[in-house]
């Protein structure tokens, strides 16, 4: 009745029973058939329906929506999401019909970083080290994995414990490697005392050379972001052009050591990369508990503290 108030069609619409494939569950059949239902929608197949041969002459299937599922089949869409009605009555049944609809299709992850931070955490050093042998195992199983995706479900979806591990990986063989190594490779460290650990941005007075920062710079976009604001800012107040003397043509480099080996543009040039870095990370969410520093270092360790401004 409830089929015909929208079509008149006929032997559309399969129906199937649990029992023929496990036997009868008493009170726990409409478990078991909403069980097979979801997997039915999970992967896209009808099971079929074991030793059925004719119906009860009682039931008219050739003038009704229905018909009995005899073999696997594909479960078609036909323009709407896959639906099906589990159905448990009588004796030992829940009396219930529920109608299940499939989970609506994941739009694939967009573009990642090169590498991915994949962070681990447990109870005990012992508890860590099984976790991490889980989660290569659990990699090597499941090659359609995104790397990017775990790294996010494992930093976002996860409590934190005090024995902790980070492992940094540019692909999925590489993370296999690094997780099965000895335990002092996986850089294993306990926080009894989490207020006992804080972060500490240091910053160096010396060291810049031709394609500092450059990985970062051509490969993270909130890093290229904050240095293209430094690079602006130094060219207006002195007439450089910082990203050219750091990432220069290959035919430009004698020119640009050249540059990099006045002091005044050096230090600059330091600078805004030291600062750069600092506003990534605080961007992302590590704020320092302390900044130290030294020579022009420190100019970036007090524009990071808030003391003065970068320009």
């Amino acid at each position: 009745q409830s089929f015909r108030e929208h079509t008149e069609k006929n032997g559309f619409c399969a129906i199937g029973s649990v029992k023929t494939n496990i036997g009868h569950t008493d009170a726990a059949a409409g478990a078991a058939g909403l069980i097979k239902t979801i997997f039915a929608l999970k992967h896209g197949v009808l099971p079929p329906s074991l030793y059925y041969e004719t119906p009860n002459p009682e039931i008219d299937f050739e003038s009704s929506p229905f018909f009995v599922n005899t073999k696997l089949r594909e479960w078609n869409r036909n323009g709407t999401p896959r639906r099906a009605g589990v159905s448990s009555f009588g004796i030992g049944g829940t009396n219930v019909h529920v109608i299940v609809e499939e989970a609506p299709f994941r739009e694939p992850s967009g573009k990642s970083r090169p590498h991915s931070l994949l962070v681990l955490s447990a109870k005990t050093s012992a508890a860590l080290g099984r976790a991490a042998e889980n989660l290569a195992g659990h990699l090597g199983a499941h090659p359609e994995l995104n790397l990017a995706d775990v790294a996010f479900t494992l930093q976002t979806g996860r409590k934190a414990f005090n024995y902790r591990c980070a492992i940094v990986c540019a692909d999925r063989a590489e993370a296999m490697e690094r997780l099965k190594a000895e335990p002092t490779g996986r850089g294993i460290n306990a926080f009894p005392d989490e207020s006992a650990s804080p972060v500490n941005f240091v910053f160096p007075g010396k060291g810049a050379r031709i394609n500092l920062g450059a990985g970062l710079y051509w490969e993270d976009e909130l890093f290229r972001k904050f240095a293209d604001e430094g690079f602006a800012l130094a060219k207006k107040e002195l007439a450089v052009d910082l990203k050219q003397v750091l990432y220069p043509a290959e035919s430009e480099c004698s020119t640009a050591e050249e540059q990099l080996n006045r002091p005044a543009t050096a230090d600059v040039a330091l600078f805004v990369i030291e600062l750069a870095l600092a506003r990534t990370l605080k961007e992302l969410g590590v704020e320092p508990d302390t900044v130290i520093a030294e020579g022009v270092g420190e100019l970036a360790a007090a524009c990071t503290a808030e003391v003065i401004t970068a320009e």
